[in-house]
Order: C-alpha cells, then sequence, then structure tokens
C-alpha cells in the first residue's frame, strides 16, 4: 500500500502541548522555542480548542524598535497580550484514519503547515504537519528529481542588508524565511521568521548576517525527492534549496512537498 494512503496517525506526533486563551504572548514564545514547534493550540476553560497561535501571529503584532539610547538595541517588542487576543480562530483537524494524501490537500487547500488530529472521541491529541509529510515520502521512495518538482526560486537578501530592512522584507513577502547571499549570490544562511523574533540584542542596523541562522539545506537538482525529503527531515530544514552549480535556482517548501505528496 503506497505510503500516501497510510493513516496520518502513523506519522503524527504527540502529545499535544496547548496553551489557555490567558497566556501571555511572552509565555507562548518561549514555549514555542522550548518545544521547537512553530504554533500551538489555544483552550478555553473547558479545554476545549478555540484558536491557534503561531509564530506568524507573535511577528505580526511585535515591532522592531532601537532601544536604549546610544546602544539602540533593535528588540521584536511583543505586547502585553494573551493568546486569545492574537490568536487566529479556529482548528483545522483530521481524524487519526484520515489518509496522508487527504491530509496533504487540506493543508494544500488552506496554505497551512499543519493539522490536529483528534482520536475517536474528537480530542485533540497530536499534530500532522510538513515534517511528518518528508517521513512519508521518504518512506515511499519517490525518485523523482527535485529540479523537476521545484518551486519558483526563493526571495533572498544580501549578507549586508541592514537587519531593520530584513524584518520588513519578510513581512512583506509574506513569507517564513529569506535566503541570506553573499556578493557572488551564493546562500549562506537563512533568515526566518523564528529569527526576527530572537533578534533582540542587536543593532537595527546590524548586518542580517550576524542575526541568521546558518542551519539550511543546499542540494543539487538531479537529487530524487525521497532523498531530499529524508535529509529535510533529518536536519529538521523547512525548506531545501535546490541548486545548479553555484545558483540557487528554485526552493521546496513544505507546503510544496504537501503538494507532491496530494499529487502523487
Amino acid at each position: 500500500m503506497s505510503h500516501f494512503k497510510t493513516p496520518v496517525g502513523v506519522y503524527a506526533h504527540g502529545p499535544l502541548v496547548t496553551v489557555h486563551e490567558d497566556t501571555p504572548v511572552a509565555t507562548v514564545l518561549a514555549l514555542l522555542e522550548e518545544r521547537n514547534i512553530s504554533a500551538v493550540p489555544v483552550v478555553d476553560a473547558h479545554k476545549l480548542p478555540v484558536g491557534v497561535v503561531s509564530r506568524t501571529d507573535l511577528l505580526r503584532i511585535g515591532t522592531l524598535r532601537p532601544r536604549d539610547g546610544a546602544r539602540r538595541r533593535a528588540l521584536v517588542d511583543l505586547p502585553a497580550k494573551r493568546a486569545a487576543e492574537v490568536m487566529h480562530l479556529g482548528i483545522v483537524s483530521v481524524p487519526r484514519s484520515t489518509p496522508v494524501v487527504t491530509a496533504a490537500k487540506r493543508m494544500v487547500d488552506e496554505r497551512i503547515h499543519r493539522l490536529f488530529v483528534t482520536n475517536e472521541e474528537g480530542e485533540l491529541i497530536q499534530v500532522f504537519g510538513t515534517r511528518e509529510i518528508l517521513d512519508a515520502i521518504t518512506e515511499s521512495r519517490v525518485p523523482t528529481p527535485i529540479g523537476e518538482v521545484m518551486s519558483r526560486k526563493p526571495f533572498t537578501i544580501p549578507s549586508d542588508a541592514a537587519l531593520s530592512l530584513a524584518t520588513t522584507r519578510l513581512e512583506q513577502a509574506h513569507t517564513q524565511g529569506l535566503v541570506v547571499v553573499d556578493p557572488e549570490g551564493w546562500p549562506i544562511g537563512l533568515f526566518t521568521q523564528r529569527d526576527a523574533l530572537l533578534a533582540r540584542d542587536l543593532s537595527p542596523n546590524s548586518v542580517v548576517e550576524d542575526a541568521m541562522s546558518h542551519g539550511m539545506l543546499c542540494l543539487p537538482k538531479r537529487t530524487p525527492l525521497h532523498r531530499a525529503a529524508a535529509q529535510a527531515s533529518h536536519s529538521r530544514a523547512r525548506r531545501v534549496l535546490v541548486v545548479d552549480d553555484t545558483v540557487v535556482v528554485g526552493v521546496l517548501t513544505g507546503l510544496d512537498f504537501a503538494r507532491l505528496a496530494h499529487g502523487t
């Protein structure tokens, strides 16, 4: 049986972590960092799910500003708000018996990077996201070269660009990450929503190279899809940069992998 017909419950991970409606957003951010996750469900006083808070939501309400006089520190300030005030309403969930192919289509259609998984009683118990889709693609041994299925070229920013410019461009591009390139155009790192939220001790005029994350995955365009998925899953990379010689020619994001799982 194709791994794309396997129930999501086989791949989903848990137990599920939640926050309450009155949890401060600073506490939410700390939880995301501690668990290395990008979003968390919000539950009400009866422990019923009412919404989700993601890094995108926190970046949207945060403010990058200079501080402390001459030191002019840059900080993504999070206002004194509660999770209920910044969450996006509703929970997108599927039963644990849902086939991977169906879940992948739901993610693509709604442009979301995760689904919450319910048990037979309808309770949220696990998460199924792009990382789990990578595992399904790996096990299915899909041989298609990534150069044939890659998405458009990623958004890039020069390594010497100011941190303030990088944060603004991240928001304007409506993307979760920018590829930082050296003067020759070669990718040297990523500037993601997480990096923007954690850039607390740098001047707004600091170069983006000082705040970027160095972990990234660059693979030749002839790499089989299943190998790219395996490496992305192992390295916890959220996107694969596709290169031809020394030039970045495309990208595979989590939603690209979901699209491939649905269409294969």
